[in-house]
């Protein structure tokens, strides 16, 4: 089981588009659609957090809602 600090580092934890892309295999203009079109709003896909001109995600969202998105499928 991970430590309490180690919970707390991945809740924190910043992604770039490029890992998210690693986690969830789509193109990037896949993703933009999901963030911004309100077509893919009822996917519920995590907004993202801009610092400067850079754009992260939170990992701990971005684990969520692969999570939501498995279980949803399975059921």
């Amino acid at each position: 089981w991970a430590s309490h600090q180690e919970v707390y580092v991945m809740k924190k934890r910043l992604l770039s588009m490029k890992q998210v892309q690693e986690l969830i295999p789509l193109s990037r203009a896949q993703l933009d659609r999901y963030v911004h079109d309100p077509v893919y709003a009822h996917l519920g896909f995590p907004k993202p957090h801009k610092i400067g001109f850079r754009v992260f995600f939170l990992e701990q969202d971005i684990v969520d809602w692969i999570d939501r998105m498995t279980t949803q499928r399975a059921s």
